[in-house]
């Protein structure tokens, strides 16, 4: 399915709960779990891939969003995994494909993941893009995926 680019399949292997062979790309059960197609699709979306820096954490998140502004602020207002004071470095550049950049990055930085928990609407969550890894080595695993030029103009412009 990843080789010829398709987004699902059908009539393959039923799913175990309850037999369905409606599957996304990842093999998941797209009645049981439709919310796996979405998760798929923000993987293929155009936006900007960045690393944040927790001077309390002393920690980084590496993500991808379509607004730099906005996304520094939702950090910091949802305390994302504990911490208020995240920032996005100038470390970030616009892709294509940046959710799949990002999986990419998070693979390899797998290693130095940091379980955080924090409170989102009234729920515990937990982080999965929290790593204890320096910025400057984060950029350099970064750019080995990066397939546009760097521009930080948005981060002068607003």
């Amino acid at each position: 399915m990843y080789d010829a680019e398709y987004q699902f399949a059908f009539g393959v292997s039923p799913c175990k709960a309850l037999g369905h062979t409606l599957r996304t790309r990842s093999w998941h059960c797209l009645h049981c779990n439709p919310a796996s197609y979405a998760f798929q699709e923000r993987h293929y979306k155009k936006g900007y891939v960045y690393i944040a820096f927790s001077n309390r954490l002393n920690l980084i998140k590496v993500g991808t969003c379509s607004n730099i502004k906005s996304r520094n602020k939702s950090l910091q207002s949802q305390n994302y995994g504990g911490s208020d004071d995240w920032q996005i470095s100038l470390y970030t550049f616009f892709e294509e494909d940046a959710g799949k950049i990002e999986g990419l990055v998070q693979s390899e930085l797998k290693p130095y993941f940091v379980s955080k928990s924090y409170l989102r609407d009234g729920f515990k969550r937990v982080s999965y893009e929290i790593f204890d890894y320096g910025v400057e080595a984060a950029w350099q695993v970064l750019k080995k995926y990066k397939k546009q030029a760097w521009n930080t103009s948005m981060l002068k412009n607003g």
